[in-house]
């Protein structure tokens, strides 16, 4: 008897070994943070690109630049567009060679001064080409830390400038 009941047991059947799905709560975790990641990383990427776009079309559009004053407009429209808070449109004369003067990793200003006053009289085209030499580099070296200091350092200027006018117009 004992024979004829251990012949009708059937074989142990073992269990199918766990699977990869469904995931455990850390790889849930993993996944969300690679993905979240991802995003701000491609937002960063976004948002640097569109931030140097001016930047990079002033580039392209100096080579097409005919004359001084071409490049002249170029730079004052970049500065304008990354300057915050700052009337550029309003610099002029030494503080105009001055505020490009102080992005440039050589200090350029006696050439500066050279083009600046010869911008509105017949021979200003025998300094184009040092012009947009200069123009260039100043395009090359704009980037973050020169806009804070470009930023800073004009609204400084600007203030003073300010002063001196209101107290010549007091006297």
């Amino acid at each position: 008897m004992n024979n004829a009941s251990l012949q009708d047991l059937h074989d142990i059947v073992l269990p199918q070994a766990p699977g990869i799905w469904p995931l455990a709560i850390g790889w849930w975790l993993l996944i969300a943070i690679l993905i979240i990641s991802t995003a701000f990383f491609i937002k960063a990427l976004v948002n640097y690109s569109q931030q140097w776009k001016i930047k990079r079309l002033a580039i392209a559009k100096l080579k097409t630049c005919n004359d001084c004053n071409d490049i002249n407009q170029l730079i004052k429209q970049v500065a304008m567009h990354y300057c915050d808070d700052v009337n550029i449109s309003s610099l002029t004369g030494t503080n105009w060679v001055d505020f490009i003067d102080r992005n440039l990793s050589i200090s350029s200003k006696s050439e500066l001064t050279d083009i600046n006053n010869a911008l509105y009289t017949p021979h200003h085209a025998d300094f184009f080409d040092q012009y947009k030499i200069i123009a260039a580099q100043w395009l090359s070296n704009l980037n973050k830390r020169a806009l804070i200091n470009l930023n800073t350092q004009t609204l400084v200027n600007l203030n003073t400038d300010k002063n001196v006018e209101r107290n010549n117009a007091n006297l």
